[in-house]
């Protein structure tokens, strides 16, 4: 009798936890979109820094954020910003930095948990981006939002429900490579195979201790190369003609210009990392200010679209926000160059503890490590990244704090 209460106790809190992450999923419109996880997130996250004592990471993540505001608003002092740019410039690292700390310790109720209150901000981000499309879902909705929770439906299910088939997993990762290319989405394509490499390589090897001390210069230079290499084998395999027939005629056309293109597959179909370069080096010590615009760079941003194969033809357009697509340039061309050293600390102690845990963390944190680093370098910081990103920290530290935890009943 007392287990079978004890179960319907369990079942119940099950049940509330994945209605708590559909709720938590959806997006709103408020002065800018926002989660409805994020408002609870900063009504909340204030006890944690009030009735308890923080952690050593916890702490970090606080001065980091503080310093990131802090930057934002002196940037914003000296670009004259208008009032509302700069308020969601600057609170967009304190709405971050309270979802990692509600989160990492609302989660703390076991993997199952985790794992269903995950499942509901997935499935309700389905379900909206289904229901009510932007309209870049409308252009392709796998690009746009699809892909990527599917993604993490299968990195949640092998990860925390459904341990050890690694057959099955590698299966799943190849279709989702196949629907990912046949629907232009590249970059994500190659992501699950390789996060399911990095899997394999650190369950098979204890990790040295000189990885669990890694640094983030350590890391770059391997990113470097990788880079480097991947524009390298693109360039010929699509010179070589081995991929002729295999894509559809469009996006086939796309790939090939950006392969055989002067910076190379990854830059020419990432062009807004040059723009943002290009205007980090005109203002890098503060920037040019929350939601920096200058119609300049948005010119040269078209040009280049044009000549790597992004866009069939030149247009003219009302948009004026200068193009960040990424978390380190677009902090650096928001506040200048303390964004970059901002990020560089965050992923130092990220990737610290990554390579510290990695033979004992599950797949869903391989595939999420390599994600985060092409976002940090690749993606524009908005709503979903902020939401997404702060996210996906807490889960990590979550789960790394349950690995401390288990560790000290033996001890």
């Amino acid at each position: 009798m007392v287990k079978k209460m004890y179960n319907d106790k369990n079942s119940l809190q099950h049940i509330f936890i994945f209605i708590f992450g559909l709720i938590c999923g959806l997006k709103l419109t408020l002065f800018g979109e926002i989660y409805v996880g994020e408002i609870v997130a900063i009504i909340f996250s204030p006890l944690y820094l009030i009735f308890r004592k923080i952690s050593k990471n916890e702490l970090y993540f606080l001065l980091a954020c503080f310093l990131w505001s802090i930057c934002q608003i002196l940037s914003d002092i000296v670009n004259n910003t208008n009032f509302q740019d700069s308020l969601k410039g600057t609170l967009t690292p304190l709405v971050f930095l309270a979802t990692i700390l509600f989160y990492f310790n609302f989660l703390k109720k076991g993997e199952k948990s985790l794992a269903l209150f995950l499942l509901g901000i997935c499935f309700i981000s389905i379900i909206q981006m289904l229901v009510l499309p932007s309209d870049y879902q409308k252009i392709n909705i796998w690009k746009f939002g699809l892909g990527l929770m599917t993604l993490n439906v299968i990195l949640i299910y092998f990860s925390f429900l459904s341990k050890g088939n690694k057959l099955n997993l590698f299966i799943a990762f190849l279709i989702f490579l196949i629907v990912s290319m046949v629907n232009d989405y590249r970059s994500m394509a190659f992501f699950p195979i390789l996060g399911y490499l990095l899997y394999n390589f650190f369950q098979k090897r204890q990790v040295n201790l000189a990885l669990s001390k890694f640094t983030i210069i350590k890391i770059i230079i391997p990113l470097v190369v990788s880079v480097i290499l991947i524009n390298f084998i693109a360039a010929k395999m699509f010179e070589s003609g081995y991929l002729n027939g295999v894509l559809p005629s469009e996006v086939d056309q796309k790939f090939r210009s950006q392969a055989t293109s002067d910076v190379g597959l990854i830059l020419a179909g990432r062009s807004e990392s040059l723009i943002s370069l290009r205007a980090f080096m005109d203002a890098p010590f503060f920037g040019h200010g929350s939601w920096a615009k200058d119609y300049r760079y948005v010119d040269e941003y078209i040009l280049l679209r044009f000549k790597y194969g992004l866009s069939n033809e030149i247009v003219e357009t009302d948009k004026e926000l200068i193009p960040t697509h990424s978390y380190i340039m677009g902090s650096a061309v928001w506040y200048g160059f303390m964004g970059i050293l901002i990020w560089l600390f965050i992923t130092n102690l990220v990737l610290k503890n990554y390579f510290r845990y990695a033979t004992k963390l599950p797949i869903y944190f391989h595939v999420g490590i390599i994600l985060f680093l092409w976002n940090l370098l690749f993606s524009p910081f908005g709503a979903d990244a902020r939401w997404n990103t702060g996210l996906f920290f807490a889960v990590f530290f979550v789960f790394i704090w349950h690995q401390k935890e288990h560790a000290n009943k033996y001890y």
